[in-house]
């Protein structure tokens, strides 16, 4: 989570695709509340805010002396030189590209496909991806013991038989596994495509040593799948797609999920 809010607190510039619903998911909500730490520091300055569509309302915590661009009324040349005044009035420097320095744009996008082909195949690296996989869902452990002792839920946490993490309250289960054919290879090239998938389904995922019997199986309402990439420090990081699948039961559970949208971000890394 640190290193998700790092670039939004230093960043000259912070530019925000509005859309009602941004800032309601775990993802989104980590980088608003980044940005918000920035505005604070920078009284706004530092804040481009684009609304995507003009029916949405302004969220409360914009001042309403802040300039909005509609992207109704702007185009989006107009939006990329609004985003480089903005760099150059908080200090940044705007270089016109030329003949050396796009052949080292060039060299240093070779390079970094070469290493990230490279990287997908080696030994170490994917033992770090692993080891992200491990840490986050210890961490995610953690918070579920956490919350659970803070405000008296019983969100349970565990494995199955098949090695999946589940977790679930009440008749909502949270399923997640690591798929990856090759034990060498972690792309995402079909058909040995990798990714770490998380599945939210309507009914109780069993655990280790239980026995349940159902009447109806439990039904998959949302697949969230998260492929792994490497990032341009050569680290790993994580890109998330999510996928709608149908209309969620109505549970009264607190972990009932109420985002229900397509999205593609960098979520960890």
């Amino acid at each position: 989570m640190v290193s998700m809010r790092a670039p939004f607190l230093s960043a000259r510039a912070n530019v925000i695709l509005f859309r009602e619903r941004y800032g309601n998911t775990p993802w989104t909500g980590v980088e608003l509340a980044a940005i918000q730490d920035s505005c604070l520091k920078t009284g706004y300055r530092s804040l481009i805010f684009v609304q995507l569509d003009r029916k949405d309302a302004k969220p409360n915590w914009l001042p309403d002396t802040h300039i909005r661009c509609n992207m109704d009324d702007y185009s989006i040349e107009q939006l990329v030189g609004a985003i480089k005044n903005k760099v150059q009035e908080n200090g940044g420097t705007i270089h016109r590209a030329d003949a050396k320095s796009e052949a080292i744009r060039v060299r240093d996008e070779a390079n970094y496909l070469a290493d990230r082909d490279r990287l997908m195949r080696d030994y170490d690296w994917i033992a770090h991806v692993r080891k992200s996989i491990s840490d986050t869902i210890t961490e995610i452990g953690r918070l579920i013991t956490e919350v659970n002792a803070e405000s008296r839920l019983d969100i349970g946490f565990g494995t199955n038989k098949l090695g999946v993490t589940v977790l679930r309250s009440g008749y909502v289960s949270m399923g997640i596994g690591w798929q990856q054919p090759i034990s060498n290879y972690v792309g995402d090239s079909d058909p040995n495509e990798c990714h770490l998938w998380a599945n939210e389904f309507s009914g109780m995922l069993g655990l280790t040593n239980e026995y349940l019997w159902y009447v109806e199986h439990p039904k998959k309402l949302k697949a969230h799948n998260f492929k792994v990439d490497v990032g341009r420090d050569r680290k790993v990081v994580w890109q998330r797609w999510s996928h709608f699948l149908r209309q969620p039961a109505k549970v009264d559970s607190p972990m009932q999920r109420t985002d229900h949208h397509e999205d593609a971000e960098t979520v960890f890394g």
